[in-house]
């Protein structure tokens, strides 16, 4: 919700839950406004920076609005010191100009430049630590069909048994 005495702000359209839990992840779909005293700023210049430097700028539209996905830029050197609850940071920073007259401490001017930041967290998609569960379930399923292959194999392969007796005469 835009504020009508903030003369610049970035307001996220959700970024946490009903609990104000944050629910950031990578791959979501995040939306950003831009407003003005309440109102919203079309042509502003929003980008967003990651904690890995990777940076996108994109500008609003006439609702002040822009929308990008977040990418995953969490890559542990080691896969085995991947940790589900990591929490890496990212800043929305917008821009805007405002071209009127005025002075300021006795020097005038025509134009005036307006930047507000707002510092977020975000935490690695769900997708990736679930592939752990899919991978141990595909190894376990491979795992009993090659024993149980090697079980009906060998079950095959069984010959009954037949006793031969050599000392007893056959019957006439």
């Amino acid at each position: 919700m835009a504020n009508e005495k903030v003369p610049f702000e970035i307001v996220p359209q959700v970024l946490w839950d009903d609990k104000f839990h944050i629910r950031t992840q990578t791959g979501d779909n995040i939306k950003l406004y831009a407003y003005s005293y309440g109102k919203p700023l079309e042509n502003a210049e929003i980008s967003v920076l990651s904690e890995q430097q990777w940076k996108k700028t994109m500008t609003a539209d006439k609702e002040g609005g822009v929308e990008f996905q977040m990418i995953r830029d969490y890559y542990p050197k080691d896969w085995a010191r991947f940790h589900r609850s990591h929490r890496s940071f990212m800043i929305f920073e917008a821009e805007y100009e405002v071209v009127e007259n005025g002075e300021y401490q006795g020097q005038s001017y025509n134009r005036r430049k307006m930047i507000t930041t707002m510092p977020w967290k975000y935490s690695p998609a769900q997708d990736d630590y679930a592939s752990y569960s899919a991978g141990l379930t595909v190894g376990a399923v491979f795992f009993v069909l090659t024993i149980g292959g090697v079980l009906f194999y060998r079950e095959r392969r069984r010959k009954p048994f037949l006793e031969l007796d050599f000392e007893k005469k056959p019957k006439k």
